[in-house]
C-alpha cells in the first residue's frame, strides 16, 4: 500500500500520485511545455471574444497582453470585440 497524504507522492512511486477521489495519476506537463507553438491569430480572437463575454476574471494586464499577441499575429481585433 502507498503511503503519503493528498498531494503527496506514494512512497516507491516517484513523479506520480493519486488525487482523494481516485481519478487519474498526476503527470508532471514540464515536457509539454517546452514544445510551444504561437496561437493563431484566428484563435487568439476567438479567445478573447469568449473571454469579453464570459465573467471569469483575469489578471491584470493578461488581456491587454492577449491583444498586442493578435496584433502581431497580423489578427483582426475588431473580429474580438
Amino acid at each position: 500500500m502507498a503511503r503519503g497524504g493528498v498531494g503527496q507522492q506514494p512512497s516507491g512511486v516517484p513523479g506520480t500520485h493519486v488525487d482523494v477521489a481516485g481519478a487519474e495519476p498526476y503527470e508532471d506537463l514540464s515536457g509539454f511545455l517546452e514544445d510551444t507553438r504561437l496561437l493563431s491569430a484566428r484563435a487568439t480572437a476567438g479567445f478573447l471574444k469568449r473571454a469579453r463575454m464570459g465573467n471569469l476574471r483575469f489578471v491584470p494586464g493578461f488581456i491587454d497582453d492577449v491583444e498586442s499577441h493578435l496584433d502581431r499575429m497580423g489578427g483582426f481585433p475588431e473580429a474580438a470585440a
